[in-house]
């Protein structure tokens, strides 16, 4: 990927990939070299690869880096052969399943973050009624419903959309938060 990055001529990279044993190469591997080949529109050495990749996401060995950088090559070349469609349908896959793991690791995270808050002494539950406390990222609205049982006021902002909920604008200032 550095060669690409480098500007490196093409020429030189492709006996490089050449060289390159891609059966011993991770899904970050795989994933920084179809990119520096697509980058070099070096299409005929990335069939190499996009085989290997296709051996790596059967076994969900592919992060969503490593998805992302051999989508990138496979728009940057003509990507319309059979292998490239192929290995498309299975990047879409793993694709999907890299996001509800992202997903599912947020909301652990959003969750264990929520109770710790409300466990908290000098927490916004320690406010005085009326007081006004900007809530971010409450898909569950556990910290939302708390903050109502003590009758305090919510501005709430959703960061990050995740399937369920949709990301928010900034909340606007004013003297009322929403319900």
């Amino acid at each position: 990927a550095a060669c690409a990055a480098l500007k490196v001529h093409p020429r030189e990279i492709a006996k490089l990939a050449e060289w390159v044993d891609t059966n011993s190469l991770n899904g970050t591997d795989i994933g920084e070299m179809a990119w520096a080949l697509g980058e070099s529109r070096l299409e005929s050495q990335l069939d190499r690869v996009l085989k290997r990749a296709y051996i790596l996401a059967d076994g969900g060995e592919l992060d969503w880096q490593a998805i992302g950088r051999l989508n990138h090559a496979l728009d940057t070349v003509d990507g319309s052969g059979h292998m490239h469609k192929k290995i498309r349908k299975v990047l879409a896959v793993c694709a999907s399943n890299a996001v509800a793991e992202v997903n599912s690791a947020r909301g652990a995270m959003h969750a264990g973050a929520s109770e710790l808050l409300l466990t908290m002494t000098d927490g916004p539950l320690a406010l005085p009624s009326g007081s006004r406390v900007l809530v971010v990222d409450d898909f569950k609205r556990t910290v939302a419903k708390a903050l109502k049982a003590k009758s305090l006021r919510r501005a709430s902002w959703n960061r990050f959309a995740n399937g369920q909920w949709h990301s928010s604008a900034w909340p606007v200032t004013s003297s009322t938060a929403p319900p």
